[in-house]
Parts: structure tokens; C-alpha cells; sequence
């Protein structure tokens, strides 16, 4: 993986944040409590809004199940935008909980979950296998650019990463290249690293 730049923690929050914002499962949460000021008129010197975004971030990432996107996640994590090989990419894995386990035929890896949708039509709980190919049209047309990088984490650059956001944007990109579509890039991507996070609850 080409490390591109270094990219402030601030920065990533507010990037997380706008991903989440135009989510329909999260965007009202997102909304709501001045969020959009916080993400539309962003201060990013400032570390006591910068402070308020985060907090923002983790409740409306927590899951319905006993762990938090964000519980035991370590504190020292840098982050990087980056540049993947295709083979990189399709072997990032789905964060460790029973759903994408079980949509992921055990493995984790997005390329394994693109298989559950092309060859068996298969859904993720309340996500139907129609809004995984609705995101196909989205990344293989020409505002494929614009869509939010995904954001990937791992103990190093040179681990395999676990997927933090984009699980759905990134399922679509490897379905792409499962069936073959024309002009689908391989996108950039936010990359955190940190040794503590062989030991985060969903690694």
C-alpha cells in the first residue's frame, strides 16, 4: 500500500462524519444536535469543536450489539491517505462482528462478501442485496470520484486492514470487479495504523 500523505485525526472525524451524514441509517442522527453546523462550517483549529465531532461520531457509530464502533479503540492511531493495489483491497476484511461474519461466508473479506451477493443474491440483515447493486451503478458511473474514500485501519501498512467505514461502498467496488465492470478504478483510501489495534474488541 503507497502511503499518499498524512492526514490529521480531525480531519478523518470530519470526513467519517459527512460518509455518516448522507447515510439514510445515520444521517438523521448526524443532523441532529448541531451536527450539521459541526460538519458544514467546520473549524478544524479548533480543538474543543474538533472534541465535540468526535464525541458526535461515537454515538451515532455505536451498534446495537454490546460493542461501540469506537470501544477500546486505541488513542495513538495515525492516519494516512493511500494508494491500494486491487489485491489489497478485496482481501480488507469486514470489522469482526457475527453479521458480516456470516455475509462474508466466514472470512471477513470483502471479496468473499461480493460472492454472497453475485452468485446467491444474498442480504445483510435489514440491508437487501438491491442497495448492494444500487451502489454498483454509484461506483462504476461518473460520480464515482465523488463518493467518500473508505476508511481502513490495521496495525500497520503492511497488515491486512480491517474495514472502520465504507463496508457497503467498498462490498460494491468488489462486486464491480467480480463481474467484470469497465472503468472501475482502484480508489484511494484512509488508512489508520496503531500496534494497539490488534487488540481493538473488533479487529
Amino acid at each position: 500500500m503507497k502511503i499518499l500523505h498524512e492526514m490529521p485525526d480531525a480531519a478523518v472525524v470530519l470526513h467519517f462524519l459527512h460518509a455518516e451524514k448522507a447515510s439514510s441509517r445515520y444521517g438523521p442522527a448526524v443532523t441532529a444536535e448541531r451536527g450539521s453546523s459541526l460538519i458544514d462550517f467546520p473549524d478544524l483549529a479548533n480543538a474543543d469543536v474538533n472534541a465535540e465531532r468526535k464525541a458526535l461520531l461515537h454515538k451515532v457509530t455505536r451498534h446495537d450489539g454490546p460493542v461501540g464502533l469506537f470501544d477500546g479503540f486505541p488513542v495513538d492511531v495515525r492516519w494516512w491517505v493511500a494508494q491500494p493495489t486491487e489485491a489489497e483491497l478485496l482481501e480488507s476484511r469486514y470489522v469482526n462482528l457475527p453479521a458480516w461474519v456470516w455475509f462474508s461466508q466466514g472470512t471477513r473479506t470483502i471479496y468473499d462478501g461480493a460472492r454472497t451477493v453475485v452468485e446467491w443474491g444474498g442480504a445483510l440483515g435489514n440491508i437487501p442485496s438491491a442497495l448492494f447493486w444500487a451502489m454498483v451503478q454509484e461506483t462504476t458511473n461518473a460520480r464515482a470520484t465523488l463518493l467518500p474514500r473508505t476508511i481502513l485501519v490495521a496495525p500497520s501498512v503492511v497488515s491486512v486492514p480491517v474495514i472502520l467505514d465504507g463496508h457497503l461502498r467498498l462490498t460494491a467496488w468488489a462486486i464491480a470487479k467480480r463481474i467484470g465492470a469497465r472503468w472501475v478504478d482502484t480508489p484511494s483510501v484512509i488508512v489508520g495504523t496503531s500496534p494497539g489495534l490488534s487488540t481493538w474488541p473488533l479487529w
